[in-house]
């Protein structure tokens, strides 16, 4: 009511637009338009009107305290500050960097190397990855053992490759997946292995046989009934078709004695009843490599495979039940998939901790191009910082590590 309140009429008919009984003193009804108009009202609106508003809360007593009590819900976050106690006593706060503990699911890839680098390629660049990122929102991380470029089959006739190979197969029980073609692969005459009671049974085990077969025989033939996630997958015979004649050798065995072999071990596979499906594909190139191609098949049948395996030892837990918790997640799992393979930069480190230890009250900014390692670097930081000492609330948060950051 203490406001100046202009009408300006551009219609032309005269007519007031507040009723006689309406009316105020500071109320003005002008007709028309024009630079007087203009002058008129900022004549009006004086400095008088400047202060009034300036000083509107004392005059309309905005700032009485209401007595009152508040009615909305205090969000999580704030109930949480009010449970740390006294000013006299040291708070300790929760880590809500590292959150709760992550699980951790190997997967051996077993299979000849040479015949079998499309199935092998359109698992580690394909299916594990969507693995991988469908098990995050579990906290599970996922780690396929495909040591195709660590052992080759001349190189396994070297060194320690059987001893590294079934300990990695003992490290990933049950998940195992194995791939069978028409190539048997090298078959060392001599199983040369620590003598320790983890290698006991090729004492006993006949003599010739490959790695592949050694492979299978540990994670699931040995004992099918502990076998729970190991699933094997045959090539169809009809791929022998599309193989042009410079290129069969690489997929087929030409030694009658490996190709026994290879059928004997598909047999004891399907007896065992664990797991087990062809699968159809054509010959092709990939990376310069001949190799089977049209493998979307298979890739969906052991990504299913895999994830109900998964899904079967950790099911889905309930999410959490405020927003504040759900957003806290997706940055704990940031931190846990940086962290993981973290190494190095101590130097940097250490610089960051004395600037902890030293001024809080000033800013520390990391810089550096893209991909350079800085969230990183930050991730790791936060959770050595909040791992050390309770005493010392971190808060860790990442652009883009949720939907809504």
């Amino acid at each position: 009511p203490d406001m100046l309140f202009v009408s300006v009429d551009l219609s032309g008919s005269g007519k007031s637009t507040i009723g006689a009984d309406e009316k105020h003193p500071l109320d003005i009804m002008i007709t028309g338009f024009s630079d007087q108009i203009l002058r008129f009202i900022a004549e009006r609106g004086d400095q008088n009107q400047l202060q009034y508003v300036e000083h509107i809360d004392e005059a309309k007593d905005l700032n009485k305290k209401d007595d009152r009590q508040d009615t909305y819900e205090a969000s999580p976050w704030w109930r949480w500050l009010d449970t740390l106690g006294h000013e006299d006593e040291i708070p300790r706060y929760p880590n809500i960097v590292s959150g709760e503990s992550w699980r951790s699911v190997r997967v051996f890839i077993s299979s000849t190397f040479l015949d079998m680098h499309g199935e092998r390629d359109i698992l580690t660049r394909i299916v594990f990855p969507e693995l991988k990122e469908r098990a995050k929102q579990r906290k599970i991380n996922i780690f396929e053992v495909d040591l195709r470029w660590g052992v080759t089959e001349e190189e396994s006739q070297h060194g320690k490759s059987i001893e590294l190979c079934l300990s990695e197969v003992e490290r990933c029980k049950p998940y195992f997946v194995g791939i069978l073609g028409n190539r048997y692969g090298w078959a060392p005459q001599e199983y040369e292995v620590p003598d320790h009671h983890r290698f006991q049974w090729l004492k006993n085990y006949p003599k010739g046989r490959s790695i592949t077969e050694l492979e299978i025989h540990l994670a699931a033939l040995s004992d099918p009934s502990s076998a729970s996630a190991t699933f094997f997958y045959f090539r169809d015979n009809s791929f022998s078709s599309s193989i042009p004649e410079n290129y069969k050798k690489s997929f087929e065995d030409e030694d009658e004695d490996a190709r026994e072999k290879m059928e004997d071990l598909k047999q004891r596979i399907r007896d065992s009843y664990l797991p087990c499906q062809e699968y159809s594909c054509e010959f092709g190139m990939s990376d310069g490599k001949p190799a089977a191609v049209y493998l979307n098949e298979f890739a969906e049948r052991v990504f299913n495979d895999l994830w109900g395996a998964i899904d079967a030892e950790y099911p889905s837990q309930l999410a959490p039940d405020n927003e504040l918790m759900c957003e806290r997640s997706y940055h704990q799992a940031f931190v846990q998939t940086l962290t993981n393979n973290f190494v190095g930069r101590k130097e940097m480190l250490d610089q960051m901790q004395r600037h902890i230890d030293g001024t809080r009250s000033q800013l520390l900014v990391i810089t550096g191009k893209a991909g350079e390692g800085k969230s990183a670097l930050l991730a790791t930081f936060a959770k050595t910082l909040a791992d050390k000492d309770d005493r010392t609330f971190v808060l860790a948060h990442f652009i883009g590590a949720s939907p809504g950051s």
